[in-house]
Formats: structure tokens, C-alpha cells, sequence
């Protein structure tokens, strides 16, 4: 509805669509936690539900005041605002009555983005040099003109925007899961991670050729192996016996009250 609603009012007037931007802007991090708290509770293991403990407060902070940070500064704390927003998400979750941590250190996402950053101005600068040779090439056979030129600039957009897709894209992603559940544990357990960006880019490619040839109903069937080989490449490091961790939370949860884990929890959620 909000979304209908920011479209409508941006073809009427377009301060009435900056107004209704600001209301989904404004909506958006209380929607976020209650999806988060809706999703966990939903979420079981051996009949224990997972939980969420963030606060109203506390996702406003990652998903509205650190992005717009990260955009004052022009991207600089943007990968501050990333690792707050993980930091949210991760850090107030639990299992029964245990909280997960999590420990990937702001450094991480700063080496992580600055790299992408490095790589993306090396493309630009490979794409500008091709296009400013090409131009160069046809200037001196008397056949350059404006339009050619803006010919040009537009394919070299294009590519530009499709290879950091295809190929910094599956990059960046395998390196941020794989710092962000590197870093995250559950009590004494520990989480691995290891997509490979090669394995990414082999999933992206097929996942958009098959995308392409179907006019778009592949869509679903690339979540899902995307999605597959991002949890097949995740194992939990048990640290003792899985089975005792698992009983004693199952007891903790059933001193503190199933039935008042559910008012709280589920209700609050819709």
C-alpha cells in the first residue's frame, strides 16, 4: 500500500511523492523488525522456535540513522551502517533462550567495500580507455560523430553495469556472508561459511540466461539454487555435545512459559 502510494502521489506532484518517500522511509524500520521477530518465531529446530529481542529503538538506528550516515558521508561509513544493520539482525537473535553474537569487526566490511570500490574504478578506467581509443580511431577516419559517440558511452554504460553484476557482484557477496557468519555464534557454537565467488558466478550467469530465455519464470527456480549453495556452504562447529545444548534449552524455554513466549512474540509480529 505504501508502495502504491509513494508511485501515485510521484505522477501527481512531486513533492506529494517525496512526502509519501519519507512516510515509507519512516515505516520501513519498524516494518523490518517486525518481519525479523515474525520470521524467527516461525523458524524451529527440534521443536524449539527461534526468537527475536530487538528493539523499536534499535532498528531505527541500523536502518534508517546509519544509512543515512553512510549516504551524508557520500558511501564512506557505508560499510559502518552494513555492519550496524548486521550487527541489529544477528546480535538480537536467539534459539530458545540463547542469543546468537556476533563478532565480524567493522574493519571486515571496510576492507570488503574499499576493494569493491578499487575494483570498480579499475573497470571504469579499463571501459573509459576502450571507448576513448575506439572514439580516437574513428575520429581519424573522418567517420566520429555525436551520435556514434553517445552510441558509445551508452553500450560502455551497459557493460559497465553488466559485468559488475556478473562478475564484482558474486565477489562481493561471497565475501560479505562469509564475514558475516564467520564472525556469528551461538552461545559456545560457531558458525562456517565458504561460497566461493568462481561457484557465484557460475549460479548468476545460468541464473540469467534461464531468466532471459523464460521471459522471467526461471525467477523462482534461481532463488532457490541460489539459496541452496549459499546453505550448503554453511556448517555449525559444535563445541560439545549438540544434543545437551539443544535439552537445556529446551528446558530453559519451558521454565520461562511457551505461552508467554507467544503474547510477545507473535502477536507483536503482525
Amino acid at each position: 500500500g505504501l508502495l502504491i502510494l509513494y508511485n501515485v502521489a510521484g505522477n501527481l506532484d512531486p513533492f506529494l511523492g517525496l512526502g509519501a518517500f519519507a512516510v515509507l522511509m519512516a515505516v520501513f524500520p519498524w516494518l523490518a523488525q517486525r518481519s525479523l521477530r515474525f520470521k524467527l518465531y516461525n523458524t524451529s529446530y527440534r521443536g524449539l522456535r527461534f526468537g527475536f529481542d530487538g528493539t523499536t529503538g534499535g532498528s531505527y538506528k541500523a536502518f534508517l540513522l546509519w544509512p543515512l550516515v553512510g549516504y551524508i558521508t557520500m558511501g564512506f561509513l557505508m560499510p559502518l551502517a552494513h555492519h550496524r544493520i548486521k550487527l541489529y539482525q544477528h546480535g538480537n537473535s536467539r534459539y530458545g533462550t540463547e542469543k546468537f553474537g556476533f563478532r565480524a569487526s567493522e574493519s571486515g566490511f571496510f576492507g570488503i567495500y574499499f576493494k569493491l570500490l578499487g575494483m570498480l574504478i579499475l573497470m571504469g578506467i579499463a571501459i573509459a580507455a576502450l571507448v576513448g581509443t575506439k572514439a580516437w580511431l574513428e575520429s581519424q577516419d573522418g567517420g566520429s560523430d555525436k551520435e556514434m559517440m553517445a552510441g558509445m558511452i551508452a553500450f560502455a554504460m551497459l557493460g559497465f553495469y553488466f559485468m559488475a553484476f556478473l562478475l564484482l557482484g558474486p565477489w562481493f557477496n561471497a565475501r560479505i556472508q562469509n564475514l558475516v557468519w564467520n564472525g556469528t555464534a551461538l552461545g559456545p557454537h560457531s558458525f562456517a561459511s565458504n561460497v566461493r565467488a568462481r561457484d557465484l558466478f557460475v549460479i548468476y550467469l545460468t541464473n540469467l540466461i534461464g531468466i532471459i530465455l523464460t521471459l522471467g519464470l526461471f525467477k523462482p527456480f534461481a532463488d532457490i539454487r541460489l539459496a541452496k549453495y549459499r546453505l550448503e556452504r554453511m556448517a555449525l562447529n559444535a563445541q560439545g555435545s549438540l544434543e545437551e545444548f539443544v535439552a537445556g534449552q529446551q528446558q530453559g524455554a519451558t521454565a520461562t512459559g511457551e505461552e508467554a513466549a507467544e503474547i510477545f512474540d507473535f502477536d507483536i509480529s503482525f
